[in-house]
């Protein structure tokens, strides 16, 4: 292995080796400290802020980015935020309440007990009024199933989906499932209906 090498090369060498092996571990280690450094870990709950209570299912993430999670039932929340995106901005919304912001760096305190606090919004529709007679079941029928090959891809295509799934059990929690979903389609020549995915 070592053919042609003289000894003090040989043992210049074995001292490198062994130096490396020494020093590399802490290199690692390092390292892998510093990137763990830069993350945020953010928990939190998220709060009507008339009634106090917890808002179920609320969202929280950051802004403009699909980082983020799902409040469980009692508005309690946590996730982390990585190293590229200390800089950015916190966002959460439930339906029925204002979108609440804050810039990452302006978040004071405790970063595992951060509270939000929601406020109600309610959003007033204008009224609609449906005047043709001549909307029939039938033609509305008629128009979607004229739609479909406008409406169903006819090149492939990919979708990632996220799910969380919650049992209770009188009062308490017996299972909680959480998964990724992704879905990875070809293009069909067939009709979308006799194919579905």
């Amino acid at each position: 292995m070592f053919s042609g090498v003289s000894g003090k090369e040989l043992v210049f060498i074995l001292l490198i080796l062994q130096f490396m092996k020494r020093i590399l571990p802490f290199t690692f280690l390092f390292f892998s400290f510093c990137l763990h450094a830069q993350q945020i870990f953010l928990r939190g709950k998220i709060t009507d802020a008339e009634t106090g209570e917890g808002i179920s299912f609320a969202h929280v993430g950051i802004c403009g980015k699909s980082i983020g999670t799902v409040a469980n039932d009692l508005g309690i929340f946590e996730f982390r935020i990585p190293a590229g995106s200390v800089a950015d901005t916190v966002c959460a919304s439930a339906i029925g309440y204002e979108t609440f912001q804050i810039a990452i760096p302006e978040i004071k305190g405790d970063k595992a007990q951060f509270a939000i606090l929601l406020k109600p919004y309610t959003n007033e529709l204008s009224e609609i009024v449906i005047k043709d007679e001549r909307v029939t079941a039938r033609r509305i029928i008629a128009k979607a199933i004229s739609r479909i090959p406008k409406n169903y891809p006819r090149k492939a295509f990919e979708l990632e989906g996220y799910y969380r799934d919650y049992i209770r059990k009188n009062d308490e929690y017996v299972s909680f499932l959480e998964g990724v979903n992704d879905v990875s389609r070809p293009w069909l020549s067939v009709s979308p209906l006799i194919n579905p995915i």
